[in-house]
């Protein structure tokens, strides 16, 4: 059993890296029309946060949450660090710490999917590491994955929540796996309901 967890893990490793080189290469090259919205929501949504203002939380009607956190962070980890503050004018400072996040999280899914699709076929490699592999190299989800906005998140999210819940009833309606995809299904609300 512990080569098969080896194998896996170096199958997840690769996918991993498979996911992440075309999700990070040259971030911050280009800013599609609805990032610079999200950028601003982003700082404006972990502003309101850190000042205890929760109304002023509610940014979109999306409700975008996930994409609001990570963008958020991030840019104010960049503020910090760079000793720039946030301003549309310097938005340019701000495009690659804001799109960082989005690409590592979808990237990590990938592997994630790949780990879920071999619990619901032990005895198969093959066919998940494919599944997987496509949707590392899809260049419609690259592309989405990369930009600070909702949909590939969303799409990811619940793609690992229907895995869960399938899980769930082909484990014999194990507990965990329920929790699991309610925790997913949660997230992918939360991101674009």
């Amino acid at each position: 059993m512990r080569g098969h967890n080896k194998r896996d893990l170096i199958i997840a490793l690769f996918l991993l890296a498979a996911a992440l080189a075309p999700r990070t290469a040259d971030l911050g090259a280009f800013l599609t029309a609805d990032e610079k919205n999200w950028i601003g929501r982003s700082y404006e949504f972990v502003r309101a946060f850190k000042d205890w203002r929760f109304n002023d939380m509610l940014q979109t009607t999306h409700p975008g949450v996930t994409t609001l956190w990570l963008a958020g962070a991030a840019v104010s980890a960049r503020m910090v660090l760079s000793h720039i503050p946030f301003s549309f004018q310097n938005l340019i400072h701000f495009v690659t710490a804001a799109q960082l996040p989005i690409a590592l999280v979808n990237a990590l899914i990938i592997p994630a999917v790949y780990l879920l699709l071999r619990r619901l076929w032990p005895g198969n490699v093959v066919l998940p590491a494919l599944a997987a592999a496509v949707m590392a190299l899809d260049p419609f989800l690259i592309g989405y994955s990369r930009v600070v906005h909702v949909d590939a998140l969303l799409a990811g999210l619940l793609f690992l929540a229907a895995l869960a819940t399938m899980l769930y009833a082909e484990r014999g309606y194990q507990r965990g796996w329920l929790l699991v995809s309610a925790i997913l299904s949660g997230l992918a609300v939360l991101t674009k309901a």
